[in-house]
């Protein structure tokens, strides 16, 4: 008994110590956020913002980055574990800019947002990549990764625009910002680097790619079959977009979507989404 016991610690220790690779799998699944609009702020006066949710963070406008919460802001969601919030706002100069407030600065605001629960998914920068913090427009970038600089994927922003939202080093500070998903090449898990990630080669049924399915309002359904009466599987709004393998008609007559939703597979009315081959 003590022999297959010592055989077994063995084996489970071997198996600790052999590293997780992230594969081109986890990049489909990673968090895909929005903000929501507060037109008459959120009432915690002016705040700092740091661009990661850290004191030590790399702090834009000259380490002095600030926002009034007093009026307009965009809120993200509190970041599971660090009390952090993300909040996107507009800037003096008509630029718009998003970061983290401190705990401190907010007690006691409450949301119903989801809370931000990020991926860490190592990259390496095959390029040199632009960093912005403006994800709107992107007409503003605080930093450039250099080629073979390391960073980590946390999740995804498609709400506007396509970009990865990611975790790297600036001047020797952490800092988080938004590189572009249509032009950065990413590791798919084989050592080899693509721009084509985020939808899997085939669904769950075998079914390949046949288009791109195109949200055409807010709070749209995808449900487990193509049907009213099944169960909501996800929420979409525009203007999201998402790979479509199937279409078929549904019980009610209509013609639906068979679409993957970061990590949901499930079925859209033609209606709430259009399909582009």
């Amino acid at each position: 008994m003590k022999k297959w016991a010592i055989v077994l610690a063995t084996v489970l220790l071997v198996t600790l110590a052999v590293p997780i690779m992230a594969g081109s799998e986890s990049l489909y699944n990673v968090i895909d956020f929005k903000f929501h609009h507060y037109k008459n702020g959120i009432g915690y006066g002016n705040c700092p913002v740091y661009t990661a949710p850290s004191l030590d963070a790399y702090r834009c406008s000259n380490g002095k980055a600030s926002v009034s919460t007093n009026s307009d802001i965009w809120v993200g969601g509190f970041e599971v574990g660090s009390g952090w919030l993300l909040v996107r706002y507009e800037t003096s100069n008509g630029g718009v800019r998003v970061g983290y407030i401190p705990p401190s600065y907010i007690q006691g605001f409450k949301t119903s947002i989801d809370r931000l629960k990020f991926s860490y998914i190592a990259q390496t920068a095959a390029s040199s990549i632009i960093v912005t913090d403006n994800p709107l427009n992107a007409n503003t970038s605080f930093a450039m990764l250099s080629p073979g600089q390391q960073y980590h994927i946390l999740g995804k922003y498609t709400y506007y625009g396509n970009w990865w939202y990611i975790e790297f080093y600036v001047n020797g500070q952490i800092a988080r910002g938004f590189i572009n998903r249509d032009t950065t090449a990413v590791n798919n898990g084989s050592g080899t680097y693509s721009t084509d990630i985020g939808s899997p080669s085939s669904s769950p049924y075998g079914g390949r790619k046949i288009g791109e399915v195109r949200i055409s309002g807010d709070a749209r359904l995808v449900r487990q079959n193509a049907g009213t009466e099944y169960p909501m599987v996800a929420r979409v709004s525009y203007p999201g977009q998402y790979p479509c393998y199937d279409e078929k008609i549904g019980t009610n007559g209509a013609r639906w979507f068979y679409i993957y939703v970061d990590g949901v597979w499930g079925w859209i009315a033609e209606g709430a989404a259009s399909l582009y081959r």
